[in-house]
């Protein structure tokens, strides 16, 4: 049975907030702290103390900040600490974020067009696939990705290709991106109900492409195609090398990123808690490429 809220309702829970002897005390810590800060349990922060027998080297802690790179930092987490550890680096040493960031949005935008030249983003039953275009240059990833990305376009420190504000805070700027091939999309769209030719439909999809760079361009950086990285290594001994990204990463990534799976637990109605159950059946996206 619906009920709306009524007066009543609102005076006894406004007479029940003000009667209870903490809620004042509640009430001004949390207009002016955060939430989980007050919340914070001290005796289980104080119980919880973070040693353990054996820790990889990971160098400095990242920060994702307000963005959805999680993924990102996760895998280059693993490549960074197996280059302090084997070259020698400084703790503080960083593979760039947005220089990988830049072209995964590249190529969900460029995955997103192709699939509108092809199907016209239809589903298998002839119906417009919603969910394709809802997010078409999403946010999210996985280990194979990012082995696809550092083999086609290499890796680069930090330093070359540093944090900005909107690869720190990406809603917005992934906001703007989802518009631009949306109506990019579209515009194909009436192009091939017209009829036009197949060099009209990847000029215009050229076209939109470039956009998508241009924007990516202005919010992140222009990635280098070459650059000159100084540094110090945890002996303090001075260094200087000019490289490629794809040079830079075969230098400095010593493992095969291919012989790498990951791990996931991911519960559910079919894979309750506390039971073994083990894959690693590749896709055929995965095994070709996660971009195509």
């Amino acid at each position: 049975m619906n009920q709306d809220i009524s007066r009543d309702d609102l005076k006894q829970w406004e007479d029940n907030f003000r009667s209870g002897k903490s809620n004042t005390f509640l009430q001004n810590s949390l207009v002016r702290h955060d939430l989980k800060e007050v919340y914070a349990d001290r005796h289980l922060m104080q119980a919880a103390q973070m040693c353990f027998p054996e820790e990889p080297k990971i160098g400095d802690v990242m920060a994702q900040k307000q963005s959805g790179r999680c993924w990102i930092f996760a895998a280059l987490n693993v490549l960074r600490s197996r280059v302090i550890d084997h070259k020698g680096m400084d703790s503080s040493f960083r593979f760039s974020v947005p220089y990988l960031y830049f072209y995964d949005k590249l190529e969900r935008a460029n995955f997103f067009l192709e699939r509108i030249l092809r199907d016209r983003g239809m589903d298998k039953e002839g119906k417009i696939d919603r969910s394709l275009f809802y997010y078409p240059v999403g946010e999210g990833g996985q280990w194979y990705m990012v082995k696809d990305l550092v083999e086609k376009y290499g890796l680069v420190p930090e330093i070359s290709m540093p944090e900005t504000y909107h690869s720190e805070n990406t809603q917005q700027f992934c906001s703007v991106i989802n518009k631009i091939v949306r109506n990019g999309a579209v515009q194909l769209i009436h192009m091939m109900d017209e009829e036009k030719a197949e060099k009209e439909l990847n000029e215009k999809k050229a076209e939109i492409m470039y956009s998508v760079y241009k924007l990516l361009c202005s919010c992140l950086g222009t990635p280098p195609s070459e650059f000159t990285y100084e540094y110090k290594d945890a002996k303090g001994e001075y260094h200087v090398l000019r490289m490629t990204p794809r040079q830079f990463a075969d230098e400095f990534c010593e493992c095969r990123l291919g012989d790498y799976v990951y791990v996931v637990d991911t519960p559910g109605k079919n894979r309750p808690y506390h039971t073994a159950a083990y894959g690693c059946n590749q896709t055929k996206k995965q095994k070709e490429s996660s971009y195509s």
